[in-house]
């Protein structure tokens, strides 16, 4: 599960994919990964309310090859 932004920017970055690469992938617009990404650690209100989103980014990345932790909060390529 994604807890923060950084997470986000870190999967990207494994993947070496813009925002507009995700976006694609996931069937979002770029502005939501952008606000995504800015956010610091996600509160359980603000990730309820972004679940649809955020899910798909989640899966996006996982069908890429990224695995994601959020105890201890990490991201790492699947090769």
């Amino acid at each position: 599960m994604i807890v923060d932004g950084a997470q986000l920017r870190a999967g990207r970055a494994l993947l070496g994919w813009h925002q507009t690469e995700l976006a694609a992938a996931a069937g979002v617009h770029w502005n939501s990964i952008k606000a995504v990404e800015k956010m610091g650690r996600i509160s359980p209100p603000d990730r309820q309310r972004r679940r649809l989103v955020i899910e798909r980014l989640e899966s996006a990345l996982e069908e890429a090859g990224i695995i994601i932790h959020s105890k201890p909060v990490g991201v790492f390529l699947k090769r």
